[in-house]
This record gives structure tokens, sequence and C-alpha cells, in this order.
């Protein structure tokens, strides 16, 4: 979906989409990738360790 679709479909900002992306970004669940857009990442099993 891209962000003029979020933006629609969530009635909000362009710059809201912007910001909520580059948090996703920093907090890598999200990989932004030119030109093709923003790609949610593959969740890595947690292996707990006591």
């Amino acid at each position: 979906m891209s962000p003029g679709e979020l933006r629609d479909q969530y009635g909000v900002s362009r710059e809201t989409v912007r910001k909520s992306l580059a948090l996703l970004v920093n907090e890598g669940l999200v990989v932004s990738a030119r030109p093709q857009g923003h790609f949610v990442r593959r969740r890595r099993p947690m292996v707990f360790r006591p």
C-alpha cells in the first residue's frame, strides 16, 4: 500500500504517514527500499536464555 493510499484510507495527513513510516523504520519493523517502497521485516524467532 502506498503512502497516498494509507493517507486516504486512514484520513491522516501526508506528514503523519511519513513520520509514522520513519518511526517504524527506526524501530526495525519496516524496511525502506527506494523506489519500491516500504516493506515489513520478517520476524526473527526470539530465543530465551536464562
